[in-house]
């Protein structure tokens, strides 16, 4: 069983995926910190280490500079409440949305690489509803996901 020491600074409550995370900053790193996020569920024991901080880390900061240079530039279809579902599944993201007509809105979601591959998921869920135009590298892991998946249906259906 793998040992870490954590010093928690924020618990976190997903309404959508029912699960709690903890942030938190790895003990040899607490004077440049670095933010874990870890998963509550998959914490088999915690054992209190007896010792506690001089002051808290600055966990706002710590978490902007983990993003990424540039944030996932998304443009939503208003459609079938699209806007107000996007809102509530990227609701534990920094984001900011702006309207650009009267059925369309620019999202920009700000992420670090631990949670890409839970966004990139949660982007594809909403179909033709949402449109992913920035980053480039965010762009081409989904043009990858579609294109393994367009694949595998098509290898099902031959079989």
């Amino acid at each position: 069983m793998a040992r870490h020491h954590y010093l928690p600074c924020r618990l976190e409550y997903s309404i959508k995926n029912d699960r709690f995370r903890l942030l938190a900053v790895e003990k040899h790193t607490i004077r440049n910190p670095r933010i874990e996020i870890l998963n509550l569920g998959r914490i088999r024991k915690a054992t209190p280490s007896g010792i506690t901080a001089k002051r808290l880390p600055d966990i706002n900061r710590s978490l902007q500079r983990s993003y990424e240079k540039e944030p996932v530039r998304i443009i939503i279809q208003d459609r079938r409440n699209a806007l107000e579902r996007a809102m509530l599944q990227f609701a534990n993201y920094e984001k900011s949305t702006r309207k650009i007509d009267d059925h369309t809105y620019e999202c920009l979601i700000y992420y670090n690489k631990k949670t890409e591959t839970e966004l990139l998921i949660e982007v594809l869920s909403f179909g033709p509803m949402l449109k992913v135009v920035g980053n480039e590298n965010f762009l081409r892991l989904v043009k990858e996901r579609l294109a393994r998946q367009h694949m595998l249906l098509h290898h099902t259906h031959e079989s």
